[in-house]
This record gives structure tokens, C-alpha cells and sequence, in this order.
């Protein structure tokens, strides 16, 4: 069986693919409210707007099931 590598054509450039897991990350804490702790002199911020608003439709869907 192939890996997901091979059969991915996003995940075939290496750096795209490293690109893109990095954004996949980025918008998976935004998703789940994870904030990293950093602890040197530079900060991680994740802007979560579009996160609670996506969150705010979903309430909104389920509440009127």
C-alpha cells in the first residue's frame, strides 16, 4: 500500500508539503483553542476569528435540530 506521500500530488513538492502541514497545523490549534507557550523572546500568536465564526455557524446549525 502506498504512503500518503506517494499519492498526494499536494504532498509531492517537499516544500509545499512543508508548507502546507505547517498551515494545517496552524489552523487545526486555531480550530481547538490551543495556544502555544513559548518560551523565548518571540511569540506565537493564532488569530481565531475566522475559528469562531466558523464555531458560531456550527452552534447555530445544531441548535435548530
Amino acid at each position: 500500500m502506498k504512503t500518503l506521500i506517494e499519492t498526494n500530488p499536494y504532498l509531492q513538492n517537499k516544500e509545499q508539503a512543508k508548507m502546507l502541514n505547517a498551515r494545517s497545523a496552524r489552523t487545526s490549534c486555531g480550530v481547538e483553542g490551543i495556544v502555544a507557550s513559548i518560551r523565548s523572546s518571540s511569540t506565537a500568536e493564532i488569530n481565531t476569528s475566522r475559528s469562531d465564526a466558523v464555531l458560531d455557524r456550527m452552534r447555530k446549525r445544531l441548535s435548530k435540530s
